[in-house]
């Protein structure tokens, strides 16, 4: 009889990340002849929309940005504009109901006063996490056949499910707001959980602006303010016992700024708006056939291979870099200001025997007031290397994302500064379990029966029952109760005996 194989399906849900460079610019109003010279530009890109279409993963953005510059009078002025951006990324793994979730970092920020009117330039960084759909095909069962089973845990995700959720807070500071040089707010998750029917996401929205005061004084500050929210993305088979990671980006951010001069105030109402993407996935146990054979026919075993997720999480680790870096010669009574534009290139991590060893480079940018107050900026740039305190076992891969959310500097001396930023590391941990097993089985033929009504076999040290069971073809059940004095593994030359009826 045709030996029948029982194949089961499982759907696994796997990630592919894709990046594309764009060049993104913005031909302002201000005419070139305006400009005696560029202070410092700022750029926030944001993604808008996303969409999965015919094998594609199209996104649209915008990128807000900031000028100030120094003009005739020699007084620092500001401009703002803004330029749409889009683009796709396009691949055969793309499928119609794939998930994707765009992110967009500036890269370089540049300015051109050749022209009639002044242009800013930002080349932007877009990357697409796509999720895509593979089948695992894996024999289960089959009819006629004698199987060794094993039990294998496997991940499985209950879906990604996007929402967008908005910020707004309204607070004093205690002078008047006279100018925004410019503003940036930076999002990041500080708490993931699962819950009934829902992913909850903690986290915090950083703000900070440059802002000249009005009055007298004409100072310039930087303002900071931190909002914390609590969101929850709908999941609908997400449980208490599933394991849930997040992501969050900035879709759009405004300020909207109310003086009242007889109290010398300003009430500032900022505006954020995130774009959150989650998963809950959870352990499921599959049955996989470990071994199997046919009293009756000769059978070869299909053997596949595959790296099944296990165990995913991500941890959240709050960390203040502070390296010294080197300045191009400052003027003689130059003051610091502030900084601003802060941020973390991790240019490599791996898995030590204490945590996690991350390398790479703080940069920020330091803004100046010389002597006869006109203002300057220097570009700070520091090496780190740091260790964060997160244990991962030999099967595990990880990966690490660092977002800069303050900072702040010293001089120390006219070519050197110390930078202090702080840092959240997003530390992504997946367990891997490397699994062998059967996809089919192919019937050879009829197999040879042994034709003597008795058998005597002496085992193999160490042999268990269904090997040994397998290789004198005989049912293992039928094996044990005809042989009942043995005990598995073996550890001496017993003797086997086999009865068949004639």
């Amino acid at each position: 009889m045709p030996i029948t194989p029982r194949i089961e399906n499982l759907t696994l849900l796997e990630k592919k990340k894709e990046s594309i460079i764009e060049k993104v610019e913005c031909k302002t109003t201000l005419a070139s002849d305006n400009v005696k010279k560029i202070i410092f530009v700022s750029a926030c890109p944001v993604v808008q929309t996303e969409s999965v279409e015919n094998g594609k993963a199209s996104f649209t953005g915008k990128v807000n940005f900031f000028a100030c510059y120094e003009n005739e009078e020699n007084k620092a002025e500001k401009i703002e504009c803004f330029a749409d951006f889009s683009g796709q990324i396009k691949s055969d793994e793309i499928l119609e109901d794939s998930k994707v979730f765009f992110s967009a970092t500036e890269e370089k920020i540049t300015s051109d006063v050749q022209g009639l009117y002044l242009t800013l330039t930002a080349i932007v960084t877009v990357t697409g996490v796509i999720g895509k759909k593979t089948e695992l095909s894996y024999l289960s069962n089959a009819e006629d056949l004698i199987c060794d089973e094993k039990k294998v845990l496997v991940s499985l995700s209950k879906g990604e499910r996007t929402t967008v959720y908005n910020v707004e807070e309204e607070f004093e500071v205690n002078y008047p707001i006279e100018q925004v040089y410019c503003q940036k707010a930076t999002p990041v998750i500080t708490a993931v959980t699962s819950g009934v029917g829902t992913i909850i996401v903690d986290g915090e929205v950083y703000l900070w602006a440059i802002l000249l005061q009005s009055g007298e004084k004409s100072a310039i500050i930087k303002e900071r303010k931190t909002l914390t929210f609590r969101a929850e993305i709908e999941c609908e088979d997400a449980m208490p016992a599933c394991e849930a990671t997040a992501s969050v980006n900035l879709k759009s951010f405004k300020t909207d700024i109310a003086v009242d001069a007889e109290k010398g105030v300003s009430q500032v109402t900022a505006s954020v708006s995130l774009a959150l993407f989650g998963e809950a996935t959870c352990p499921q146990e599959i049955t996989l056939v470990k071994d199997a054979f046919s009293i009756d026919r000769e059978i070869e075993l299909c053997k596949a291979e595959k790296d099944l997720l296990t165990s995913v999480k991500q941890i959240f680790i709050e960390e203040n870099l502070e390296e010294k870096s080197n300045v191009e010669e400052l003027p003689l009574g130059a003051t610091l200001i502030s900084t601003f534009n802060e941020r973390v290139e991790i240019s490599d991590f791996s898995k030590v025997e204490n945590g996690v060893s991350v390398t790479g480079v703080i940069v920020a940018t330091a803004l100046f007031s010389e002597q006869e107050g006109k203002l300057f900026t220097r570009k700070l740039e520091s090496p780190f290397a740091t260790l964060l305190k997160v244990e991962s076992g030999v099967d595990q891969k990880i990966s690490v994302k660092g977002v800069a959310v303050a900072g702040s500097a010293k001089i120390v001396s006219l070519s050197l500064a110390e930078l202090s930023v702080s840092v959240i590391f997003i530390v992504k941990v997946k367990e891997y379990s490397a699994v062998c097993y059967f996809d089919g089985v192919k019937d050879v033929g009829e197999k040879q029966k042994n034709q003597s009504a008795i058998s005597v076999y002496v085992a193999t040290e160490g042999e268990e029952l269904f090997p040994l069971a397998k290789r004198l073809n005989v049912n293992p059940a039928e094996l044990a109760l005809t042989n009942k004095e043995l005990t598995f593994p073996l550890d001496n030359d017993e003797r086997i005996v086999i009865y068949r009826q004639k």
